[in-house]
């Protein structure tokens, strides 16, 4: 029921395809948290979520 081009396109996780990925990464250098060092976007939601007194539980779903 799908046309062949929405079928066959090639498929993007969410957070490459909305761009999320994007602005969560220029957010976390925004608030000093270096590409260089690894993970800084979890880095820098981590700090979001203990600033705002959320619980952050990362999980692996591989």
């Amino acid at each position: 029921m799908l046309p062949s081009e929405l079928l066959w396109k090639e498929k993007k996780a969410m957070q490459y395809g909305t761009g999320v990925q994007k602005v969560l990464d220029k957010l976390a250098r925004e608030a000093g948290f270096s590409k260089r060092e690894g993970n800084h976007i979890e880095k820098y939601l981590k700090q979001v979520a203990s600033e705002q007194e959320f619980d952050f539980i990362l999980t692996d779903k591989t």
